[in-house]
């Protein structure tokens, strides 16, 4: 008989923060756990965990901002600075998670009509 592992989950969070600069800059955390929830904290980092951000245009094909894999420590970083639509690709267990995300400039109702 064998015993029956756990499922493996893998957690991801994105965390996005505008910058002074008019940059956007992102950090992408990977982790293995035991439990849909989150909750374990026994969970080990995972590394090589491709992602890429594209620009989505109407009348062009996607363009590749970014892309890179998931460190030894399971981060990854990156920033850029451009408006428009976009998508965040992350491919974990085979699998694409896609988050769509529109970056726009600035409104000051004070100055902007």
């Amino acid at each position: 008989d064998e015993t029956a592992s756990p499922l493996q989950w893998v957690c991801v969070r994105v965390s996005w923060r505008a910058l002074f600069t008019g940059r956007l800059s992102g950090q992408i955390t990977a982790r293995r756990i035991a439990s849909s929830t989150g909750a374990d904290d026994a969970g080990e980092d995972v590394a090589d965990l491709p992602w890429r951000i594209e620009r989505w245009r109407d009348d062009e094909a996607p363009q590749t901002i970014s892309a890179g894999t998931t460190s030894a420590r399971g981060i990854a970083r990156f920033t850029f600075h451009d408006n428009g639509r976009f998508m965040l690709t992350i491919t974990a267990d085979g699998h694409d998670w896609q988050i769509p995300f529109t970056v726009a400039p600035e409104i000051h109702p004070e100055t902007d009509p």
